[in-house]
């Protein structure tokens, strides 16, 4: 009977996690889709053009919902290969929804297209949303292609449920979400935080 009862709530935790990760991103299909380059507004500050460094660099933009995405560095520098990328230091990101959600992501690194808003974030990225947050290597917001990717030590954790993955894939227009592992022989942990009765 326990074991029973134990399978019951990991997939109760399996399918719970599975929608707050379309919680954190299934708004930001609906609410950063659209967009154009007219939306799109940039302002550097401090710009120090010797070596290429800028500081103080904020780009934001708004969708047709009136959402509002923010991308935020202590400083930053244009990519060597395409001058649409900015190399972005010390990167604080903001998603406001017009509902008065919002989402924060926090990075050591990012690389940001000026052009699509494709933003790659890396090196101790941390997602917080009310009371979930989710640390990971890598996210990947591709709002062109609507897919959100969270890769590589993926670690999701509220006040009930912490979960440990490789990959997590999310498909915003189609509001689904894939957990992976990279080697099938290893398994995604689902750690409770409640006492099993």
């Amino acid at each position: 009977m326990k074991l029973k009862k134990l399978l019951k709530i990991l997939i109760i935790a399996v399918i719970g996690s599975s929608l707050i990760f379309l919680i954190f991103f299934l708004n930001i299909e609906k609410n950063i889709s659209n967009q154009n380059s007219e939306s799109f507004q940039k302002k550097i500050v401090n710009e120090n053009t010797s070596n290429n460094m800028m500081k103080g660099i904020k780009f934001s933009t708004v969708d047709n919902a009136e959402n509002i995405y923010e991308i935020n560095s202590k400083y930053g520098k244009k990519s060597l290969l395409d001058d649409n990328i900015i190399i972005l230091y010390e990167v604080y990101a903001k998603l406001k929804f017009k509902d008065n959600k919002f989402l924060e992501v926090t990075s050591e690194k990012a690389e940001y297209n000026t052009l699509t808003n494709y933003t790659n974030f890396f090196n101790k990225v941390l997602i917080n949303h009310e009371k979930n947050k989710i640390s990971c290597n890598n996210l990947i917001l591709d709002f062109s292609d609507g897919f959100a990717y969270l890769k590589n030590n993926v670690v999701f954790e509220n006040l009930e449920t912490k979960i440990i993955v490789d990959q997590v894939e999310i498909d915003l227009k189609k509001q689904t979400s894939k957990l992976n592992m990279f080697f099938k022989e290893d398994k995604i942990k689902i750690i409770s935080k409640n006492e099993i009765n």
